[in-house]
């Protein structure tokens, strides 16, 4: 029998659809099914969305954990890998579509040598919101469908671009961690308690996890080849909020990070007025970000 080898923990909140889709993806990955589970944790969703989602866990091949109404992505999260059975843990958000070789690439970067504390930020191209998703029926039509229409890069490409070509190939920044696709050894997060469950929402309590990886000469390694795929979805005010209050939660935690919230801040008051869609790239852009 083969050794399970990652758990892959998915957090939803009111979020049917995206969650269905982005468990769909998660059936044609390339790596073997018996090497990885599938664990959904259900924030207390005011809709169906569990009802539901429990009906098609044998179809799509995932278990669902229904967790009290904590509003907390970070919560969730920590729900989800305490109740993990793999050595390595993937975090993706419910509204990622994987690619069909994201797990497999996950494993891949923890098998290298001297990995033990590597944390694996996961590369995010984001959709805008025209577009229209892939019905699912095999592997390659999720992969064609990603290179026939227009995405946003990672929104942290400019800042890796910035940095030394070594820097830029192989290390990230703890600033960097944002766990819509990351992964980690679940010893490595054990070590320093999972995420903080006094953040509410969502937005801010991954950096902050980041940040005390970091205090533990964790390595942050970027994965190009861990790629998903961002379900577009305007941001909500409520969700701007939770953002902003939970980069200020940060600096009263960690009062030596002052200069990050400040920094923070005023980037994301500026994305808040941005019409992304203008920086768009063309489907012949992407293999050479990729490379």
């Amino acid at each position: 029998m083969k050794k399970l080898e990652l758990s892959v923990i998915i957090p939803t909140r009111n979020r049917l659809d995206a969650t269905i889709r982005t468990l769909l993806s998660l059936t044609f990955q390339t790596l073997d099914q018996d090497l990885f589970e599938v664990i959904v944790v259900d924030d207390g969703s005011i809709r169906d969305t569990f009802h539901i989602l429990k009906k098609l866990t044998h179809r799509l091949g995932f278990r669902i954990i229904k967790n009290k109404d904590q509003g907390s992505a970070a919560c969730a999260r920590n729900v989800g890998w305490r109740k993990s059975d793999g050595n390595i843990v993937v975090f993706l958000d419910c509204d990622m579509i994987a690619d069909p070789k994201l797990i497999e690439m996950h494993l891949d970067y923890h098998g290298k040598p001297n990995s033990d504390r590597d944390v694996v930020l996961g590369y995010r191209f984001l959709t805008v919101e025209s577009v229209e998703y892939p019905s699912f029926k095999n592997l390659n039509e999720i992969q064609d469908w990603a290179f026939s229409i227009q995405l946003l890069p990672d929104e942290r490409e400019k800042f890796w671009r910035s940095q030394s070509k070594v820097y830029y190939k192989q290390k990230a920044d703890w600033g960097c961690l944002y766990s819509h696709n990351i992964s980690l050894r679940k010893s490595l997060i054990e070590q320093v308690g999972g995420f903080d469950d006094n953040f509410g929402g969502c937005g801010g309590e991954d950096v902050e996890l980041g940040y005390r990886l970091f205090k533990i000469s964790s390595n942050f390694i970027i994965g190009r080849k861990a790629i998903g795929y961002h379900q577009y979805h305007p941001r909500s005010p409520e969700r701007w909020k939770s953002n902003f209050s939970n980069i200020e939660k940060i600096a009263i935690k960690h009062p030596e990070l002052s200069w990050f919230k400040n920094k923070v801040l005023s980037e994301w008051r500026v994305a808040n007025n941005t019409d992304h869609e203008s920086q768009t790239i063309k489907t012949r852009q992407i293999r050479d970000l990729l490379q």
